[in-house]
């Protein structure tokens, strides 16, 4: 069976590719505890830090900083499945959604 490659949400809608977060005003914290809430704003704040001041000229470079991904990983995002006794983050799927959530939103 092959797969094809569908077309983006955004392309098929024709929306602008905008995060939806901003653009839609949505709560994304609904239905957190208060730990995933945490977790929720520190990645938040690391990507509008870190990541989206950049994005675009890393993407068009094709290029990503190793320190970036380094102080990710020290703030728990690198090993998010990992188990905390093997030194990673040891979160669930839905701790671990929240994380990924949060990163991309800000880009």
């Amino acid at each position: 069976m092959l797969l094809r490659a569908r077309r983006p949400l955004a392309a098929s809608l024709r929306l602008p590719l905008l995060p939806l977060r901003r653009h839609l005003n949505i709560d994304l914290s609904i239905g957190l505890n208060e730990d995933q809430k945490q977790i929720q704003t520190m990645a938040q704040d690391f990507a509008n830090e870190e990541l989206a001041p950049f994005a675009a000229q890393w993407d068009k470079e094709k290029f990503f900083p190793q320190d970036v991904l380094r102080r990710a990983a020290a703030l728990g995002f690198g090993g998010v499945y990992v188990p905390a006794e093997r030194g990673g983050a040891g979160l669930g799927r839905k701790d671990a959604a929240v994380v990924f959530e949060a990163l991309v939103s800000s880009v």
